[in-house]
């Protein structure tokens, strides 16, 4: 809940219609000059900080390992100044009001620090000037690449869901937080179009029970996952992989079961394997490609990754 009505009266920091016009104008010429979404993200954070007086700003995204399982990454991180330590604000407490805002589905439009931390994390923001908090959360289809910074090959492109943290020293106007979400919605159209984000159709590969909603009496167990393109047989009637690049050896093995005939639940049954496992293994499997989902007896695709 907001605590918007106990601010009145106090400093109120706003963004003017010239000032969100210039923001927008270089905006463009930077996605334009970027190589990579990151650079978005921390220009972004940068103009947040420096043009319109937020504290620190922060850039969390769901980011998927080739194994399945899913983490925070931090993308950006740009305090006003260089007296903020970053301890204080990348933290577990703070990781833990990102992962709040993700499992609601929504940000919050503005709280006190006492509101969302303990009364020593909060008083010890408070000598720093961190005093409210206003957090935003966006979601695509689009997939995210790996972060930039990370080479691993662990990581792998995951669809977005981007949620960003402001501490402020005073509450801002309602125009200031209407129009950062604004920027951050044009940025992230801008970065689409311009190639840093992958495209992916009308399809959520992460939320594969949520693409069942014309089949509610279906469940993700019910499915019969077949291939994209048929494994060729060998002469000596042995089926033959072509090369994919599977990750790991539980993904390998979820990926050999599938014959078009089993369901999901008779694969859970064949490969001993839990439904977790099995749902990250498809997961993984609908990202890159190598499969789709069917109704039970029909041809009908219900999930894919293209």
């Amino acid at each position: 809940m907001s605590n918007e009505g106990s601010f009145a009266g106090q400093v109120q920091p706003t963004i003017s219609n010239q000032e969100l016009v210039a923001i927008m104008t270089e905006l463009s010429h930077c996605v334009v000059s970027a190589h990579h979404v990151d650079d978005i993200f921390f220009w972004l954070a940068r103009i947040i900080a420096q043009h319109l007086d937020v504290e620190v700003v922060e850039f969390w995204t769901k980011q998927v390992s080739s194994s399945g399982s899913s983490s925070l990454y931090l993308r950006a991180l740009v305090t006003l100044g260089d007296t903020v330590p970053e301890r204080l604000v990348n933290n577990d407490a703070v990781r833990m009001i990102v992962e709040d805002i993700q499992h609601e589905r929504r940000g919050f439009w503005l709280k006190s620090v006492a509101d969302l931390f303990t009364p020593y994390q909060s008083n010890l923001l408070g000598r720093y000037g961190l005093n409210y908090c206003s957090s935003y959360l966006l979601k695509s289809t689009a997939l995210l690449p790996p972060p930039k910074k990370d080479v691993s090959a662990r990581k792998i492109a995951t669809p977005l869901v981007l949620g960003v943290l402001l501490f402020l020293e005073h509450p801002p106007s309602q125009r200031l937080l209407l129009g950062i979400g604004h920027i951050l919605e044009r940025a992230l159209m801008m970065a689409k179009k311009q190639g840093l984000l992958y495209t992916t159709g009308n399809t959520e590969p992460l939320e594969m029970e949520d693409a069942l909603v014309p089949q509610r009496h279906l469940s993700l167990r019910d499915l019969i996952p077949r291939y994209v393109q048929e494994r060729r047989e060998t002469k000596a009637g042995n089926f033959q992989h072509e090369p994919i690049e599977l990750p790991n050896r539980q993904v390998r093995e979820v990926y050999a079961a599938i014959d078009g005939q089993k369901s999901v639940a008779e694969l859970i049954a064949a490969t001993q394997l839990s439904m977790e496992e099995i749902r990250a293994s498809l997961r993984i499997l609908l990202l890159r490609h190598r499969v789709k989902l069917y109704e039970p007896g029909g041809s009908k695709w219900i999930v894919s990754a293209t």
